[in-house]
């Protein structure tokens, strides 16, 4: 238990000076932004349906429900999770949780990277498409 909590901070940390090593921030967000334009679509046997990747789902990632930003360090944790996120959708066999809220339904779904627990969330706007909405470790 002791090796996994050290091995859990340290990847973490490794995790985000690999990211503040960056020549600056402004040249990850470039990097992680071209990284995310080029995933298009992929299949969720979950919830069999085709999940897109759009502006909403990075915009997400960078604020908050409330278009509040989110802080450096929480920007540069969830970006560092995009890498994850079409391996999550693409093998998920379950949905954690399942919700509504006015017109816009959510599921959860969660995966590992390494021993982390990255949840991914994805969106659907009344008869709209189902996107990719957030991502996050636990």
């Amino acid at each position: 238990l002791i090796f996994f909590i050290f091995y859990y901070f340290f990847f973490i940390s490794k995790m985000y000076h690999v990211a503040m090593e960056c020549e600056n921030y402004e040249d990850f967000l470039k990097t992680k932004r071209l990284e995310y334009k080029a995933f298009k679509s992929c299949y969720c046997p979950a919830l069999k349906t085709h999940v897109i990747f759009n502006s909403q789902g990075f915009h997400h990632l960078l604020y908050d429900g409330f278009g509040k930003a989110r802080t450096k360090a929480e920007r540069i944790r969830r970006l560092l999770l995009i890498s994850s996120v079409l391996k999550i959708i693409r093998n998920a066999r379950l949905i954690f949780r399942h919700s509504l809220r006015g017109d816009k339904e959510y599921w959860l779904l969660k995966g590992l990277q390494g021993i982390k627990i990255v949840v991914v969330v994805l969106r659907r706007s009344g008869s709209g498409v189902t996107h990719f909405y957030s991502v996050w470790d636990e």
